[in-house]
């Protein structure tokens, strides 16, 4: 059996194609309504906000591929150097479902390239598939809710690509 390979690339390194793609994602009903930001935006802002990434040392966005397809978008924002610490973002598109764990998964192996420990995340309150991907597929840790989000918790750890049999099944590389 052949290895899926799940590729990271920074927003900083994406080619016109890439930022159009993920512009088109961005702005999908069932994506934008998932946001803290629900409002829409113009393109320009988009390519604004892509090339403003490449001078930011506190945020990492990666356009997510699976064996080459464009599938997912995920982030880090409030990168806390001296603490390990970060904030997630993550969606994926519903064709790509399936990858939805192995990205997760490999997602932790970014993690500890970037030297990131604790991983927070959150989780708007009516989004219930979510909530529950995050507490029962993730194992994250709940740490409080309120009228608008449910917080959640993370810590990255150690991987075993030798012995590990997910790493069988899949490989990951960064790029940027």
């Amino acid at each position: 059996m052949e290895k899926k390979l799940i590729t990271f690339k920074n927003f900083g390194l994406l080619d016109e194609n890439e930022v159009k793609l993920v512009y088109q994602w961005r702005t999908l009903d069932y994506i934008r309504e998932n946001m803290d930001n629900s409002d829409g935006f113009s393109y320009d802002s988009h390519i604004r906000f892509c090339q403003s990434l490449k001078e930011k040392k506190d945020k990492k966005y990666f356009l997510v591929y699976v064996n080459n397809n464009p599938c997912a978008v995920l982030d880090f924002v409030n990168i806390n150097e001296r603490d390990h610490s970060a904030e997630s973002g993550f969606y994926i598109i519903r064709e790509h479902n399936e990858y939805a764990y192995p990205i997760s998964r490999c997602a932790n192996s970014l993690c500890n390239h970037f030297g990131l420990i604790v991983i927070r995340t959150h989780v708007l309150k009516f989004n219930t598939k979510a909530i529950l991907y995050n507490l029962m597929k993730l194992k994250g840790n709940l740490v409080k809710e309120d009228d608008k989000a449910v917080y959640f918790e993370f810590y990255s750890f150690p991987e075993d690509y030798d012995n590990d049999p997910f790493f069988s099944k899949y490989s990951f590389k960064i790029i940027g």
